[in-house]
């Protein structure tokens, strides 16, 4: 795959107004999703919609949406190059080697002025509110359908920048998140899933992001972000019910196993858009590629905004690999906690697991669907029409039918079974249900090399009920992954690979046998890491030696062994032509798992370039330097 030449910015969700009540084959052309405020007059005729922020409010006529839509929606220019690639035009402004553009300004939810921001009373007073409607409605006490405690803030989670310590969960363990669900059906969040460290391997980072001329809630507001981002959970694994599955986001977590919620104050500006928000954010070492980052910004710009790739590749989609570095979801203070409408911090995360490319069946160009009811669908621009095909109580859930973007179980030979699914990401933790039956055999070899993969093979036992299935949960350590190679009605065959330097004595995978009524069964097969000492082989190369002074160039990384790819970690160091002084770090832990790895520099003066990868036991290997010198 070579690099990504442009970031694309795709107008998201503003969520409420602009729904209803209740990827291009090839490589990846990475896209940057954006939701900006409205105009005064969409704001204004927003509030004159707006109703009662409760569970029951109605929503707007689809008239009213398009509407206001379409009076605010300027689309980006369209390419006009012959590579395929949108190029840089009108809005679109540079950041790390590509373009992102912003597509236009939409609406907010019925009933929010994003230009407000919420005080901490009002959002306490909002969630008491919801509390007391849910009870009644729902004939409970509002003791049953929990309420908050919002100066509550775990001492664990203060005192520690990152959680390390391991616990003895597995992934069918499940901890439950204090506060009220946006979910009206709910009486509680559903069980966050607590595998590994709560750090190790991809996870999705929630952080709370100020500025230094703010006011800093962080303590008041831990406990509601902490639930908005259950909020999350819920859609996720309601919406994978559906078609038989049991997801979860795999968060960054406490050592308790609870959403654990990073603090980052920034330099005062740096939220006025996505773009300075993105710099700011690197610039404070937020830029790990095994992270997709989760913002609740302090901030009154958007609604909510995603970067993505339009990518709709089935397997290595660069959406779940994120071989070019992390992706941001930011979601403003007004649309936090929508009251009238589903999770906004869902939405935009959904985005970045890779929804809604292109190519789907009802999709619409700026990565959103027209088959409501559904948590991705709106009208996100001029002659985008809407359909009521699912029910209005779908509005809460991912992917209407099942066949746009979001499907755990889709049918040979249907889009989602041939395009990217993003039920299937890596990002995402499969959670057994309770019960064990039938536990499936699985096959495979003696041991394992971290950095070369090997084969897998679950197998039903007989006596399995009729329909059952073979799952492969996330195996320990989670930085190894399972990628599915073949499968039929009594077997599955997948490629287990971890990196070079994984450093454990063995790898264990699990797999999970589950029937239609949700019994199962699993197995582990553990695979004892081999020894002995390999020699790798480093590649590097440039797409040019002497560039034209101010010209990117790409640093092409390939890590081998014997002819065989091999998943390592490379390490990119740059120093003057010349210089004797220490090296700087240009990235850090470029993953190799796909083949090659490339990383785009711009040398203002002649430069040495030198590659190597993390120590292990297992493996020996140089450094190779490149020499980029401009004219």
């Amino acid at each position: 795959m070579r690099p990504p030449l442009r970031l694309l910015a795709v107008l998201l969700l503003p969520l409420a107004l602009l729904l209803s009540a209740t990827g291009l084959t090839g490589g990846p052309t990475p896209l940057t999703v954006v939701s900006g405020p409205a105009s005064a007059t969409a704001v204004a005729a927003a509030q004159r919609a707006a109703t009662a922020a409760t569970d029951s409010a109605p929503g707007p006529d689809a008239a009213a949406r398009q509407a206001a839509v379409d009076a605010d929606t300027v689309l980006a220019p369209a390419d006009t190059t012959a590579d395929g690639e949108d190029d840089a035009g009108a809005g679109c402004v540079a950041r790390n080697g590509a373009h992102v553009c912003t597509h236009g300004n939409d609406a907010p939810p019925v009933g929010v002025d994003i230009r407000v921001k919420p005080s901490t009373d009002q959002l306490v007073a909002d969630e008491a509110t919801r509390t007391a409607n849910r009870a009644v409605r729902l004939g409970l006490t509002t003791d049953q359908v929990g309420v908050r405690q919002p100066t509550r803030v775990p001492d664990v989670v203060l005192a520690k920048a990152a959680p390390a310590a391991p616990t003895t969960a597995t992934p069918g363990d499940l901890v439950v998140q204090s506060g009220t669900p946006a979910n009206p059906n709910l009486t509680q969040h559903v069980g966050t899933s607590c595998t590994g460290t709560g750090g190790d391997g991809k996870r999705v980072q929630v952080v709370y992001v100020t500025t230094s001329d703010q006011v800093d809630r962080y303590t008041q507001l831990y406990p509601l972000i902490q639930s908005y981002a259950a909020d999350v959970d819920d859609t996720l694994a309601l919406s994978a019910g559906k078609t038989g599955g049991n997801l979860r986001v795999r968060w960054v977590t406490a050592t308790d196993c609870t959403v654990w919620i990073q603090h980052v104050v920034l330099p005062p500006g740096s939220l006025n858009d996505i773009g300075t928000t993105a710099s700011a954010l690197s610039a404070a070492g937020f830029n790990d590629p095994q992270r997709k980052y989760l913002l609740f910004a302090e901030a009154n710009v958007y609604c909510g905004i995603s970067e993505a790739y339009q990518n709709d590749s089935a397997t290595d989609n660069p959406n779940d690999t994120q071989s070019y570095g992390p992706l941001i979801s930011r979601v403003d203070s007004g649309c936090w906690n929508s009251p009238n409408t589903h999770s906004v911090p869902a939405h935009e995360l959904m985005h970045s697991l890779g929804a809604v490319m292109s190519s789907a069946p009802n999709a619409t160009p700026g990565m959103h669907c027209t088959d409501e009811s559904d948590v991705m669908c709106y009208v996100d621009g001029a002659g985008v029409v809407m359909r009521q095909v699912c029910p209005a109580d779908q509005e809460r859930l991912f992917d209407c039918n099942n066949d746009d973007y979001f499907n755990t179980r889709p049918a040979a030979g249907s889009y989602l079974a041939t395009h990217w699914d993003t039920a299937s990401s890596t990002w995402l933790d499969t959670i057994l249900p309770q019960g064990v039956t039938y536990p499936p055999t699985v096959t495979g070899p003696a041991t394992i090399t971290p950095g070369l993969p090997v084969t897998l093979t679950a197998t039903l036992p007989s006596g399995a009920a009729a329909g059952s299935r073979l799952t492969w949960p996330v195996p320990t350590p989670a930085s190894c992954t399972v990628r599915p190679v073949s499968a039929t009605a009594t077997s599955s065959t997948v490629t287990l690979l971890c990196p070079a330097a994984t450093g454990v004595g063995s790898v264990v995978a699990l797999a999970a046998a589950v029937s239609p009524r949700g019994d199962v069964g699993t197995a582990t097969f553990t695979l004892p890491v081999a020894t002995g000492t390999r020699a790798l082989s480093i590649g590097l190369s440039a797409s040019s030696t002497t560039p034209t002074a101010g010209t990117p160039v790409r640093l092409g990384i390939a890590i081998t062994s014997g002819g065989a790819t091999v998943r390592a970690g490379a390490t990119v160091w740059s120093r003057p032509t010349g210089s004797t002084g220490p090296w700087t770090r240009v990235r850090a832990r470029l993953d190799t798992q796909f083949g090659a790895v490339s990383v785009t520099v711009t040398p203002p003066v002649p430069t040495v370039y030198r590659v190597n990868v993390a120590a292990d036991p297992l493996w020996t290997a140089g450094s190779p330097t490149i020499t980029i010198t401009p004219r």
